[in-house]
């Protein structure tokens, strides 16, 4: 059979073209249509060796990088990462880059709250040792920013709840007593109670 596609005036360099040619074994039936929408049991070849280029991609997916990302700075295609990540051995180097983040972040937040530890007596040194060194305004953020937590409220979900403390007779930016009408029928005072 001859197809008469006229194909062979697009020759370019290279190889000469061989002659193209095509044989039909039988007409395509309904059945054949179904087959091709079948799962086939097509599984990628195990990975005979883990290369840098796998541990490269490994960290960056662990990192959370996106996978179309991860692929271009790696060079490979997206459709191969898909491949990697369902073969056993990169699902294992992947779940250990992964543990490593997770220990290092675990590590991070660990320093990050002895550091914060040590910031807090540090301030509770000094303000015992030189109370006077510290404005009014200064007592007020300090107390405001421990107290600004979120707390769980009676419907299971945590909400941010902002309490603002206002002292009678603090100074304001320009020097003058502020109004003492900020008691507890302002709306802060009243945004805290209503969270309790």
């Amino acid at each position: 059979m001859t197809l008469n596609l006229n194909i062979d005036k697009l020759a370019g360099r290279g190889r000469p073209a061989k002659p193209l040619s095509a044989e039909v074994v039988r007409e395509l039936t309904e059945a054949d249509i179904a087959l091709l929408a079948t799962d086939r049991g097509v599984t990628p070849a195990p990975l005979q060796r883990i290369t840098d280029r796998h541990h490269s991609l490994a960290r960056l997916l662990a990192a959370g990088t996106p996978e179309t990302e991860a692929a271009f700075i790696v060079g490979y295609d997206i459709s191969r990462v898909s491949i990697l990540k369902q073969s056993p051995a990169f699902a294992e180097l992947l779940a250990l880059y992964r543990k490593e983040v997770d220990a290092e972040f675990a590590t991070i937040l660990d320093h990050m709250s002895g550091l914060s530890r040590d910031a807090l007596i540090e301030l509770r040194s000094r303000l015992e040792d030189e109370p006077d060194k510290f404005s009014n305004r200064e007592l007020l953020a300090i107390t405001t920013d421990l107290v600004d937590r979120s707390v769980e409220n009676s419907g299971g979900s945590s909400a941010p709840v902002r309490v603002e403390l206002v002292a009678g007779g603090a100074e304001n930016a320009a020097g003058e007593a502020e109004d003492s009408s900020h008691d507890a029928a302002s709306p802060a005072a009243t945004d805290a109670k209503g969270a309790e």
